[in-house]
């Protein structure tokens, strides 16, 4: 089997199995918050205070559709927007303490759902994975 194959092989798997994973549907019922806020939320969360630009750089989106979600969280209560001390023009977003449950929850809530997905593969399997992943993940440059 060619390297192409496989190659081919493995972004019909990795596009069927992210959809599963990305989704984590039990994570977002009951809630106002879509997925694509919540890893938003999550990101800030975990850098602590960030700027539109910065989020939008480290996820490859242009500044108006990032500006739309942090709107979108603003409203709702789950972040604030301040102002950098040292450059007054750039927006600094924080999550608040609403923020944190939210993104603890959904967290909490799609950990159980992966456990269930991943629950048949050996421990030498799920270290495989994490092996090859973060290969993949240093590879991409990617820091989430």
């Amino acid at each position: 089997m060619k390297k192409e194959s496989l190659i081919r092989d493995l972004d019909r798997l990795i596009s069927t199995i992210g959809k599963q994973f990305t989704n984590a549907r039990k994570g977002f019922q009951n809630r106002d918050v879509s997925g694509p806020e919540f890893f938003l939320l999550r990101h800030i969360a975990i850098e602590d205070s960030r700027n539109v630009s910065q989020v939008a750089e480290q996820f490859n989106l242009n500044q108006a559709t990032v500006s739309n979600i942090v709107h979108s969280l603003h409203d709702k209560g789950l972040i604030t927007r301040g102002t950098n001390p040292s450059d007054r023009r750039v927006t600094l977003l924080q999550v608040t303490e609403a923020g944190r449950a939210v993104v603890e929850e959904i967290e909490s809530e799609r950990f159980e759902e992966f456990k269930q997905i991943l629950d048949h593969l050996t421990m030498e399997d799920l270290a495989e994975l994490v092996r090859i992943f973060s290969k993949l993940k240093a590879a991409l440059k990617y820091q989430a």
